[in-house]
């Protein structure tokens, strides 16, 4: 039998439009007798193909599926879709999709993303799923179905190089304003809702402007990204350490008392002294301020107790204080 050029999908989805000149080098009814030559070609595709009958058993899955699957040939052929082809949602929890569920579905299951753990060393690989009926593909002549996986992996990495640029500060690595933004929302939110108490800690860099007037904002860019490195070491993972713009800092403690977030300031302030940032081998002398505001169940503004936070900052900092903490009258006023 010679290849034609008809797709082997029956089936009115759009989904199938992107996967049919890859396949249309099938013949209709992709059977056992295609022939040697024919499934040298099925074999050499790049892209992972599966056949299986009506009932989710495996008939047939190429050399790239087998790689993408992490299991040979003949361990795929004769066994239940689910036992070789092993799915993970969004929530990593294992899927039930097979492909007569795809079908029964419309194939709407081919538009979501899932992934897919290789049996030899249990990584995952982000797939996109479509599904076709094959004629004449299963035994007895009855309609099979043909599944392609789709890789994923570099449009997922670049997902999360854009989402973490998007919300991580490019200097430091930390936490960028916007992002820090709608966790503090969230915080207080909490707070309000479920009687939680966090903390919150503005903090400014004392005696930066000398370092960038002295030595330049290179070197000033190297002395905030070696800060943020040794303030990142002290912090719990739970809590989140932001740089809010120039040599703006700020600290959201989550579950945290006022106590609590004014030790850490304290041992931020005794990091900066006993492990200065250094330039061209030299010390620099830098000091921090810092306004501590608490977030609790009266908190019902999260730009009001930002704001006061930022405001206690600049008190200490005129006034030679370590850290000023924000009266609770000021710290939920709205605006």
């Amino acid at each position: 039998m010679q290849p034609t050029t008809q797709s082997i999908f029956h089936s009115s989805d759009t989904t199938n439009a992107d996967v049919s000149p890859i396949l249309s080098i099938f013949p209709s009814g992709l059977d056992f007798s295609l022939g040697q030559l024919g499934w040298h070609v099925v074999d050499m595709l790049p892209v992972p193909f599966i056949v299986t009958d009506p009932q989710d058993f495996i008939l047939y899955l190429n050399t790239a599926a087998s790689r993408l699957l992490g299991t040979s040939v003949y361990d795929g052929i004769g066994h239940p879709w689910n036992d070789v082809v092993l799915l993970r949602d969004r929530n990593d929890i294992p899927s039930p999709v097979t492909p007569s569920t795809l079908l029964a579905n419309k194939n709407a299951a081919g538009a979501c993303v899932y992934r897919v753990v290789r049996r030899d060393n249990n990584t995952s690989i982000p797939v996109q799923i479509v599904a076709g009926k094959l004629v004449g593909a299963a035994r007895n002549n009855s309609a099979g179905i043909g599944v392609v996986l789709f890789d994923q992996s570099p449009f997922a990495d670049l997902l999360n190089r854009l989402t973490h640029q998007s919300t991580h500060d490019a200097l430091t690595g930390l936490v960028n304003r916007h992002e820090f933004k709608r966790r503090l929302d969230a915080a207080v939110a909490s707070a309000h809702r479920d009687h939680q108490v966090h903390a919150l800690c503005y903090m400014d860099l004392n005696r930066f402007k000398n370092v960038n007037d002295q030595y330049g904002h290179l070197a000033g860019d190297e002395v905030l990204q070696k800060v943020a490195t040794e303030f990142r070491k002290l912090v719990r993972e739970r809590d989140t350490l932001a740089r809010l713009g120039g040599d703006e800092f700020a600290l959201l403690m989550e579950h945290c008392s006022v106590e609590h977030a004014i030790r850490m300031v304290r041992l931020f302030r005794m990091t900066l002294r006993h492990t200065p940032p250094y330039i061209a081998g030299v010390a620099i002398p830098i000091g921090l301020s810092t306004g501590v505001a608490q977030i609790d169940r009266h908190s019902c503004d999260p730009r009001a107790v930002l704001a006061a936070a930022d405001a206690a900052c600049y008190t200490a900092k005129r006034s030679g204080q370590e850290f000023q903490i924000v009266e609770r009258d000021t710290a939920i006023k709205p605006h």
